[in-house]
C-alpha cells in the first residue's frame, strides 16, 4: 500500500489519469461480464424449464392416445358384448310385473287402530278444563 503511494507521487499527471482510465476500464469489463453470466445463468435456468415443459408435453400426450386407445377398447367390448341390447331385452312392461305379482294379504298380528281415525278420550277434569273457556266464548258471542 506504501508502494503503491510512493509510485502515485512519482508518477506524472498524464501516466495517473491513464492508470485511472484503465482502472475504470477494466471495472466495466468486470461489470459487463458479471451481466453476461448472470444472463447466462438465467438461460441455463430457463432451458431446463424448457426440457421440463416438454417432459410434461409428452406425458399429457402420452395420456391422451392411453385414453383414447381405452375409450375404443370400451365402446368395442360394449357393442361386441351386446350390452344395450341386454338392458332392453330384460326390461318387463309394467302389467306384466302386477299380474306376476302376489296378491295382497292381510297382516298376521293383530292391527293397531289409526290414531286418525280414533276419538280422544278426555278425563273429567280434561272436560272441565275444556267447558269453562268454551262457555266464556259462547257468553262473549252472545253479548257482542
Amino acid at each position: 500500500m506504501l508502494g503503491e503511494l510512493i509510485r502515485a507521487k512519482e508518477q506524472t499527471p498524464v501516466e495517473a489519469s491513464q492508470e485511472g482510465d484503465a482502472k475504470r476500464k477494466r471495472r466495466k469489463e468486470m461489470a459487463e461480464v458479471e451481466r453476461v453470466g448472470q444472463e447466462v445463468e438465467d438461460m441455463k435456468g430457463f432451458f431446463f424449464f424448457r426440457k421440463a415443459l416438454e417432459k410434461k408435453n409428452e406425458e399429457v400426450n402420452a395420456l391422451k392416445k392411453e385414453n383414447y386407445g381405452l375409450k375404443r377398447e370400451f365402446r368395442e367390448l360394449k357393442e361386441e358384448s351386446g350390452v344395450g341390447v341386454l338392458k332392453q331385452t330384460q326390461k318387463r312392461l309394467s302389467n306384466a310385473v302386477t299380474s306376476s305379482s302376489p296378491q295382497e294379504q292381510p297382516a298376521a298380528a293383530k292391527q293397531k287402530p289409526d290414531p286418525s281415525a280414533t276419538t280422544t278420550m278426555y278425563t273429567p277434569k280434561d272436560m272441565e278444563t275444556l267447558r269453562r273457556p268454551y262457555k266464556n266464548a259462547v257468553e262473549g258471542k252472545y253479548v257482542a
